[in-house]
């Protein structure tokens, strides 16, 4: 049962990467972050995006991760 737990767990976690490099290739990417503010993905919370944007999108571990 265990197995199927970690399967479903690791899918679930790779839909949601993709989703959240969707929604910042779409979104943020090459964008200011006054207009990624207030372009709010449908289905995403005000307040969330805000999150997502200032806190990861910005983030100096995620730009890292853009220039590998």
């Amino acid at each position: 049962m265990n197995d199927h737990c970690d399967h479903i767990f690791g899918w679930m976690n790779e839909l949601w990467n993709k989703w959240r490099g969707y929604l910042h290739a779409t979104y943020v990417k090459n964008k200011p972050i006054v207009q990624a503010l207030k372009n709010i993905p449908k289905g995403v919370e005000k307040k969330e995006w805000e999150w997502l944007v200032k806190e990861h999108f910005r983030s100096e571990s995620f730009q890292v991760c853009l220039v590998i």
